[in-house]
């Protein structure tokens, strides 16, 4: 009996670790492997407005592995990215017609017409 019970327990713990593997295993679209990511727990914004619970890429200056990104797929969602990756034809499109601006750390925005940062994906200047 005490066989049985033991059998039964190992059993129902394998589906728990297995749903836990298979998001460092994965791919994306181009065969980069997922990035560990990162979990920000739900939190309230200053002005009462909810933010539900996400996980992102670990930040290391280039989209090319966000989430986000064309080509790649966000395993904890299921939607495929729809930003372009830094430094390709496609980033040129954003932000079309304005200055272009770097930050400090190396992230480049534009001044949007309310006096806020649009961030856009890298691009030669």
């Amino acid at each position: 009996m005490k066989a049985l019970l033991l059998s039964f327990g190992v059993l129902c713990s394998l589906p728990v670790v297995a749903q836990h593997e298979p998001a460092i295993k994965r791919q994306t679209g181009h065969g980069i492997p997922v990035p560990l990511a990162l979990f920000h727990s739900g939190y309230v914004k200053a002005n009462g407005t909810p933010v539900a619970a996400y996980y992102y890429t670990k930040p290391d200056n280039t989209n090319w592995n966000n989430f986000s990104t064309i080509g790649n797929i966000n395993w904890y969602t299921r939607k495929k990215g729809t930003r372009p990756k830094d430094y390709t034809p496609q980033a040129e499109n954003y932000g079309r017609g304005r200055i272009i601006l770097t930050g400090p750390r190396g992230g480049q925005y534009y001044i949007s017409a309310k006096g806020k940062k649009i961030y856009v994906p890298k691009r030669e200047i």
